[in-house]
């Protein structure tokens, strides 16, 4: 905004308004065939009439209506660029909501087989985010500062 025709404030250099929104899919935490029933197979896996015979079995409960996790992301921020751009101020408000997290619920031993992932659990994330700088120079040296605070909640 600061480089609109109708912002004249001399002592504000820059004036940024942000904004984002986004939706994110993960299904990286399950591997390739966790909606598909794959057999193992031991080649020594029981004895018939004396002899150890071959044998195949299914180790895992598979879940066929699995699908990927959501994340939905929302941001909505302000820089702003003050005294030839020496102090600096950010705030940034955030919203993260995940959807259909992918989890294996504990199952009782007598089930046999370890959990299906199934798409079980939510979560929220919100906060804001504020940072302020300092930076200067003198000749050939420069120094600065940065002081950051972050206020989060999760659901």
């Amino acid at each position: 905004m600061h480089k609109e025709n109708f912002f004249n404030i001399s002592w504000i250099n820059q004036l940024k308004l942000r904004a984002s929104w986004g939706v994110l899919g993960d299904a990286e935490k399950i591997g390739y065939y966790a909606t598909s029933t794959v057999l193992a197979y031991n080649p020594s896996m029981y004895a018939f009439n004396g002899a150890l015979v071959a044998g195949a079995w299914n180790n895992v409960a598979v879940n066929k209506n699995l699908h990927w996790e959501e994340s939905k992301q929302a941001n909505v921020a302000v820089d702003l660029g003050l005294l030839n751009n020496r102090f600096n101020l950010t705030a940034e408000y955030f919203i993260n909501n995940r959807d259909h997290i992918l989890y294996a619920s504990p199952v009782p031993t007598e089930f046999g087989l370890p959990a299906p992932v199934t798409n079980l659990l939510k979560m929220e994330s919100r906060g804001l985010e504020l940072l302020a700088s300092y930076k200067d120079r003198q000749g050939d040296w420069g120094w600065g500062a940065d002081l950051t605070f972050n206020f989060s909640a999760i659901r």
